[in-house]
């Protein structure tokens, strides 16, 4: 039987490792879900360069090795883009597939079946700044002036403490109004919200409903973070992280997956972090 690590910053990416338990037939895998956010007290967009963002994630791996995987799939974007910078210099034993290509390919190959939109590339701070999906798209042969971004700086952690947090709303409500100002000399009538943060999708109903009322528009959302299932069967499940879960997220997200993917629900009901998981860097966390 296969192992698969699906890796990701947070929580965002146990939707991509419950997709596996929604698949009726396949070859049957043991999907191991690695939750690699190193501190309480810091996560990789708060680390102060990209050589450190590299170091951390370099010790991530190396506990994710030790697991003995047969392939890893990178679902969180902020990781997928700090992994393109250091693939070369960092060998593994173990193939590994970011949601870069699958996320550039989703949003290119939509908008250009519909050339009467424009998209908004949503995702973290760094994965914004990059201009990593910015800069792909274009070079598809997608006008730059149908390509936007917003930076949704601590949306993702928000997310993994309270689902139903009134400020939630408040959040994506306010990005909805800086999309109305990003919109403002557009005429297309479709706003494409690109999900470049795989926590984002958790709210899908709630971004499509605020943008929609924003910018006066049909909305389509765009999630890359499904396409990696085809054809694998999970069958077990397992969480490993070295941090606790924040606020209620435990409870959150096991009653969130009770239905549609039980075992993963199980699996969080039963997760304990290790700190031995993997170690962090000298000199970056005090």
């Amino acid at each position: 039987m296969k192992r698969i690590v699906v890796c990701d910053s947070g929580l965002g990416g146990l939707n991509t490792a419950a997709g596996f338990f929604r698949e009726a037939s396949g070859d049957e895998a043991e999907i191991l879900y690695c939750n690699v956010y190193p501190s309480p007290q810091i996560g990789y967009n708060t680390l102060k360069s990209d050589r450190e963002r590299e170091e951390m994630f370099r010790c991530a791996l190396d506990g994710i090795s030790r697991l003995r995987p047969d392939r890893c799939i990178i679902a969180c974007n902020t990781l997928s883009i700090v992994w393109e910078r250091m693939a070369d210099r960092c060998p593994l034993p173990f193939p590994v597939t970011s949601i870069v290509p699958a996320a550039e390919d989703l949003i290119a190959t939509r908008m250009l079946a519909e050339p009467e939109s424009d998209v908004i590339i949503l995702g973290t701070r760094s994965t914004v700044d990059s201009g990593v999906y910015q800069n792909r798209v274009i070079s598809r042969g997608i006008a730059p002036d149908r390509v936007f971004a917003i930076a949704c700086p601590g949306l993702a952690t928000a997310l993994e403490t309270d689902l139903a947090s009134p400020e939630i709303r408040e959040r994506i409500a306010g990005y909805a109004e800086e999309a109305k100002g990003l919109l403002e000399n557009s005429t297309t009538r479709k706003l494409f919200l690109a999900f470049c943060c795989t926590h984002f999708s958790y709210v899908s109903a709630l971004w499509k409903e605020l943008f929609a009322s924003a910018a006066g528009r049909e909305i389509a959302l765009l999630d890359p973070a499904g396409g990696f299932c085809q054809g694998i069967r999970g069958v077990r499940f397992q969480y490993h992280a070295r941090i606790p879960f924040f606020g209620r997220a435990k409870n959150n997200f096991r009653n969130f997956f009770a239905s549609s993917a039980p075992a993963v629900a199980q699996g969080l009901a039963d997760a304990e972090p290790d700190e031995q998981f993997f170690q962090i860097p000298k000199g970056i966390i005090g």
